[in-house]
């Protein structure tokens, strides 16, 4: 059996770089962006939430990781790459499952917490900690 490899000139290899590049990028096009996405499509779904329902919603997240709230979470803008310890994938999953009108206590966590995680993270007082509100789910 003949294996394809890529030679990096393939048309998908040009869609790739649009959407995961030094800037950033997609979280789309990130292992922890779609992981944590189908996360939390799992909890809302839990709920008996519909996916087309949830899909809406989730259409109304920023998904350009140079801006916020990424940005210093999930990628680092200054040395351009990936932010991945475990700590910032819990708690971009937590900001995105509140910011899309997700109850925390089923994250075992809540809002004043949250800050504070996020507080640490950043190297932000919590008081300086907005947490974003996306397309909320109802």
């Amino acid at each position: 059996m003949r294996r394809h490899v890529h030679s990096g000139d393939e048309p998908e290899d040009e869609v790739a770089a649009r959407y995961r590049n030094r800037g950033g990028g997609s979280l789309l096009f990130r292992p922890v962006g779609i992981s944590m996405l189908v996360a939390v499509t799992k909890l809302f779904e839990d709920q008996g939430l519909g996916l087309d329902s949830i899909l809406k919603k989730l259409a109304t997240v920023p998904l350009d990781l140079n801006e916020q709230p990424w940005a210093g979470l999930l990628w680092d803008p200054a040395n351009q790459r990936m932010i991945v310890p475990q700590e910032n994938q819990r708690a971009a999953l937590r900001l995105l499952f509140h910011g899309l009108g997700g109850d925390l206590a089923r994250l075992s966590s809540n809002r004043d917490t949250l800050k504070e995680e996020l507080s640490g993270i950043l190297g932000r007082a919590p008081a300086e900690i907005t947490l974003p509100n996306f397309g909320r789910i109802r």
